[in-house]
């Protein structure tokens, strides 16, 4: 079970993550609305969680910003892009993100990378 931290400005996104990650048995640890939010929640934390799943678009901040600057806390956080936009998704990966699923997505694809990331990172 991995925790995980989710960031989308859709509410409905946020509803689906939370549903799926208890449908893989892993532990949403919070969530936020926009980049901003999820710098401020990221501060906070006590324990970093295993897993940041990121959206590109968002309100006030955008994924890349701040997924830079989860980085400039916690160098080594795992962090996967979610996005509908393939040219974001492959510059997220170029600035650092471990991977990105593009939606729309399927469940068992999300649950692969995931399990893939975790796999990855205990290699390190």
């Amino acid at each position: 079970m991995a925790t995980i931290f989710t960031v989308d400005d859709d509410r409905a996104m946020l509803d689906m993550y939370r549903e799926m990650l208890v449908m893989m048995n892993h532990e949403l640890v919070a969530e936020a609305i926009d980049g901003h939010q999820a710098i401020t929640i990221y501060k906070k934390f006590d324990k970093y969680p295993d897993i940041v799943l990121m959206d590109y678009r968002m309100p006030r901040r955008n994924g890349i910003e701040t997924m830079q600057e989860i980085r400039r806390i916690n160098p080594s956080q795992c962090i996967i892009f979610i996005t509908s936009d393939q040219d974001a998704a492959i510059q997220a990966r170029e600035l650092g993100a471990n991977t990105y699923v593009l939606k729309p997505f399927r469940l068992d694809t999300l649950s692969s990378t995931i399990n893939q990331v975790l796999v990855n990172t205990l290699k390190k």
